[in-house]
């Protein structure tokens, strides 16, 4: 963890980097998960992903809350591209 005195020194965007629980950031912890744990990340999934908070929440609930697992249920992981022989 760096020393306060230090961080008081740094520009302020420095500091946000820094802060692991900073509230003013309105995105996804980790793009790799589906969390619906604050307003803000329900929000950038139902964006993200063209869905209802409503919906979002079924299909976590039936397969998890991997983005890869919840595009799949969505249609959205686009299909290995064939042999172009």
């Amino acid at each position: 963890m760096t020393p306060l005195s230090t961080l008081e020194a740094q520009p302020h965007s420095t500091i946000r980097a820094e802060v692991s629980d900073d509230l003013d950031i309105r995105q996804a912890s980790d793009r790799n998960r589906v969390s619906l744990g604050g307003p803000w990340e329900t929000d950038y999934w139902t964006h993200e992903l063209g869905v209802s908070p409503g919906e979002l929440k079924r299909i976590v609930r039936k397969v998890g809350n991997s983005v890869t697992a919840v595009r799949k249920e969505l249609g959205l992981v686009a299909s290995p591209m064939k042999d172009r022989a």
